[in-house]
């Protein structure tokens, strides 16, 4: 039987499995907006009825605060809907009696959510059975409002229909009243503090009692930085009793590297605005921790802070940032890093740019080391060559291991070159002393900005340069020159080639299905380009980096939508099922890429809610005001939008909560360090539970084991990979 608010979706891919999902985020907005731009607590409640009711299509919800007294009544306080006057010919409790047996007292009296399938065969509903039926209410679902252990009342929600209440709908709910609960506590605890000021100098034991039962530490100073007071929470955070704190002054709980701050902060609240920092505190013990301080100065004068340990908070964001920019058997920057720092190198250069390099080093022999001496002989010599080149180059220079046997260096500065060669010189003096077997490294290099201007234009012709020095023997370093024609006649014949390929039809699509773990259910394919060259097929990595420095991206990735399109308008592809599309950066923020999308679908007559555009992690924040822009643009035009590869690189938590996406996709890399590192589980579950609370889908790629899939099977969300289903021409999908 279908929900009132919702319908029941194959292809859903949310946490709420059948709920339709433009009601889910309309709710979302609306509810987010609320929490933040409301200040009365009973006007919260009113908005937060009305929402449910106008956005997710119930007849009528209605919030009901215990009354804590003998006669432990349930008092309405905000509804809307159809059933206002129901209201007023009710009573409710929350006690044993006959009044409190319904949803809503059971609800309050255990803190657990209670629902009512049929209102006309539920014997605990009779005392309001007849008046319910008059209203047309056929079922119901009451949820604790709770915060802990604290029970503020309930959230009572009516369908006209038996059974109205899914466990995906009820789940929903369930999480509206989790964050409304707490935004209830935190609007009761900012009332409290805007009257502690008042009754401040006449009622000081309540003031303490309020204070005492924060959990945040609040400290007071006067106008000169002195303390005068801190509740038992700020004393217990830092260490001190409040006679000892009362001979100190702000700085004096500051480390060493912070006190200079002091006048910036003092100066912000002396002009009446409003302080927001984080700063490193030093406890009586002199221990310290990262805390985050909110700030203002009171009418009279005095400084109000309040202060939050987040300590453990920001070591998780390192340890997922580590997770991103090292790697895990080695502990060594890698390729994620190497383009993070070049990102910002470039973006610092772009206007004027400074000279610089960008070399590849690669260990001669180095697979045969592998095989002589195996892999923790092998591993020892690269965390060597690492800690060598961490000792020798200084800021702003950077560097990364990048795999196999290869590192990456960027140098800047006066003389790169020479510096390079001299740098190269002692690194292979350095290998030769430090191993008793043969060892030397090659190298070659391109010049930033002569050689190139993109990342991936500077790796090219340092590959070239390091084939090169390779192939005059070990040890040898090459700068990128003309001389090199060959390996640069290859790459113009290969873009030659790939021009041909789009205009005489060589390209290719397969697809690789996408599936709802938990129900085995096929929700979505991901469409991979394929090049059939001379009776051989090529894959992205050989030709897509070209693609993107040639401009030829453009109309190849048109050719991957226009097919698309033509599958879905064919009927091709189920209307069910969801077809992601890769979408390179360069075509990405191309002037012209909303306007080509918006042809192809006019010209197809296709759904683009059919459509999920992946889009790298790094392309969302090259330049996050633009990006804002361009995706409410293609938003608006019904497509749906995936952080593709989400994880490698440094996400802003605060941007992807303004960005309009609907997809997650964690990148392969989480899958692989399953059981390697002992919190890639916990990371992989924290982003699970975020993507979940966001209301944004999660596909987790690169399932290639059963204990892979039986972990992603566990947590209920999308899985992709070659244990599931290998890429496949899209008639071997759909027979």
């Amino acid at each position: 039987m279908p929900c009132p608010i919702f319908v029941l979706l194959p292809n859903a891919k949310k946490k709420y499995t059948s709920v339709n999902q433009e009601e889910i985020l309309s709710i979302l907005r609306r509810a987010k907006r609320a929490f933040a731009t409301i200040e009365s607590e009973n006007e919260l409640l009113k908005e937060i009825c009305r929402i449910i009711v106008e956005e997710g299509k119930f007849v009528f919800a209605w919030i009901g605060l215990k009354d804590t007294s003998a006669e432990k009544k349930v008092i309405p306080v905000a509804e809307h809907g159809m059933g206002t006057d129901y209201l007023n010919e009710i009573e409710v409790k929350w006690d044993h009696s006959a009044l409190g047996q319904g949803p809503t007292g059971k609800a309050i009296r255990t803190g657990k959510t209670h629902i009512n399938e049929d209102v006309e065969q539920n014997p605990d509903f009779a005392p309001w059975k007849e008046l319910a039926l008059k209203y047309k209410f056929r079922s119901s679902v009451a949820i604790p409002i709770q915060v802990r252990k604290e029970i503020y009342g309930a959230l009572n929600v009516y369908g006209t229909e038996e059974n109205s209440f899914s466990k995906d709908v009820v789940s929903f709910l369930e999480d509206l009243a989790f964050d409304l609960a707490h935004r209830m506590e935190n609007l009761r605890a900012t009332q409290e503090l805007d009257n502690m000021y008042q009754l401040l100098r006449k009622q000081s034991i309540r003031l303490q009692l309020i204070y005492d039962n924060i959990k945040d530490g609040i400290f007071l100073a006067d106008i000169f930085g002195n303390y005068i007071f801190a509740n038992p929470a700020g004393l217990e955070m830092i260490g001190y009793t409040l006679k000892e704190l009362k001979k100190l002054r702000i700085e004096n709980l500051l480390v060493k590297e912070e006190i200079e701050q002091k006048p910036v902060m003092y100066d912000q609240m002396y002009k009446g605005k409003r302080l927001t920092t984080i700063r490193r505190i030093r406890r009586k013990d002199g221990t310290t921790f990262l805390a985050e301080i909110y700030g203002q100065q009171l009418p009279d004068g005095h400084l109000l802070g309040i202060m939050r340990n987040v300590e453990k908070e920001l070591q998780e964001e390192e340890d997922l940032r580590r997770l991103a920019f090292y790697d895990a058997e080695l502990g060594l920057p890698n390729k994620n890093f190497f383009k993070h720092s070049m990102e910002n190198f470039l973006k610092q250069n772009e206007e004027e740019p400074s000279e610089a390099i960008l070399a590849i080093l690669n260990i001669d022999g180095f697979n045969r080391i592998l095989d002589a001496y195996g892999k923790e002989v092998s591993h020892k010599i690269l965390k060597l060559i690492g800690k060598y080149i961490q000792t020798k180059i200084e800021d702003p220079d950077f560097w990364a291991y990048a795999g196999g046997d290869e590192f990456y260096l960027l140098m800047q500065g006066e003389n790169p070159i020479e510096k390079l060669h001299k740098f190269f010189r002692a690194l292979n003096r350095e290998e030769a002393s430090v191993f008793s077997i043969p060892l030397t490294v090659g190298a070659g290099y391109a010049l930033f900005p002569d050689h190139g201007l993109t990342l991936s234009a500077l790796l090219n012709k340092a590959t070239i340069a390091m084939h090169h020095a390779k192939n005059k023997g070990s040890g040898h370093i090459s700068e990128y020159d003309a001389q090199m024609k060959a390996e640069a006649k290859k790459i113009l014949d290969l873009q030659k080639a790939l021009a041909d390929a789009i205009q005489q039809g060589e390209l290719r699509l397969h697809f690789q299905p996408q599936y709802n773990m938990q129900g085995k259910e096929l929700v979505g394919i991901e469409a991979l380009l394929r090049w059939q060259s001379n009776g051989e097929i090529l894959y992205p990595g050989t030709f897509i980096s070209l693609a993107e420095d040639t401009g030829l991206i453009h109309p190849m990735g048109k050719w991957v939508l226009r097919k698309v399109a033509e599958y879905i308008e064919s009927n091709k592809i189920p209307k069910s099922v969801q077809v992601a599309v890769n979408v390179s950066p360069v075509q990405f923020h191309s002037i012209d890429f909303p306007e080509m999308l918006s042809a192809i679908i006019e010209e197809y007559n296709v759904p683009a809610s059919q459509i999920t555009l992946e889009i790298t992690e790094s392309s969302f924040f090259r330049d996050i005001g633009q990006t804002l822009d361009l995706l409410r643009k293609i938003k608006k035009m019904g497509f749906r939008l995936s952080v593709d590869d989400f994880g490698t690189g440094y996400s802003s938590l605060a941007y992807l909560m303004k960005l309009p996406i609907d997809e997650l996709k964690l990148d392969q890399m989480f899958l692989k360090e399953l059981g390697k590192i002992p919190r890639t589980e916990k990371l992989i579950e924290s982003m699970i539970h975020l993507s979940k609370h966001l209301g944004i889908d999660l596909v987790i790629e690169g399932i290639e084991t059963k204990k892979q899939a039986d972990f992603v099977l566990k947590h209920s969300v999308i899985g992709q990979g070659f244990y599931l289903s290998k890429p496949k021409p899209l008639e071997e999908i759909f027979v």
